[in-house]
């Protein structure tokens, strides 16, 4: 059997590496759940961070964007007691 092209080498690993790599991450953020999600939506535009929207919903706020590696990544916080 002849050893596989360097095509399918490459491919290989790239399923590989798709197949162990985080894909998402998410940090709780604290209870302040609008003031923390507006101070960290000014700071990711003070870094140049492109980021979605702060979206509000019963069980909490959460504010997406994506890593240099583009992983996607949120804050979230839970709603106020």
């Amino acid at each position: 059997m002849s050893p596989p092209c360097k095509r399918q080498r490459h491919e290989a690993e790239a399923n590989a590496a798709d197949q162990s790599a985080l894909s998402y991450g998410s940090r709780t953020i604290g209870s302040c759940r609008r003031r923390s999600s507006r101070a960290l939506r000014h700071r990711l535009e003070e870094l140049g961070i492109a980021h979605g929207e702060i979206v509000d919903a019963h069980f909490g706020s959460g504010l997406a964007f994506r890593d240099p590696d583009n992983i996607a990544l949120e804050f979230f916080a839970p709603p106020t007691q």
